[in-house]
């Protein structure tokens, strides 16, 4: 996908994981090599579905880029050392800060009967 190649592939759970049907892949049944065969044979006959899924998999690649992947890890790390934490289950050994929330921070939504604050002040109670 990276390099631009529209994909051929056999219509299996792994592959229907990374590659949309008719977007980035043709997918076709397993072991049928004449659905193979004219997959293959559809992306040489049309240029312009061959430019449309080369360019899709160009930028569905970019969802697997090692950035993107070693950010998701951590931060599936760091949901999992916030959950410990707050069930009070860390290791006695771990010692390490605990990593802040990648969500932003600030007001959520009302809870009934509880204070709400503004820049001003405080306001009347949410009911």
């Amino acid at each position: 996908m990276a390099a631009g190649t529209p994909i051929v592939a056999s219509d299996i759970h792994g592959y229907k994981g990374d590659v949309r049907r008719g977007r980035e892949a043709l997918l076709v049944p397993p072991r049928e090599p004449k659905e193979i065969a004219a997959a293959v044979g559809r992306l040489l006959r049309d240029d312009q579905l061959r430019a449309e899924m080369g360019r899709a998999g160009v930028a569905r690649a970019q969802e697997y880029s090692w950035e993107r992947v070693t950010r998701k890890v951590d931060d599936y790390y760091g949901l999992v050392i916030r959950r410990l934490a707050a069930h009070g289950d860390l290791p006695a050994s771990f010692s390490a800060p605990i990593p802040p929330s990648p969500r932003p921070t600030g007001p959520t939504s009302p809870v009934v009967g509880a204070p709400v604050e503004e820049v001003g002040g405080p306001v009347e109670s949410v009911r």
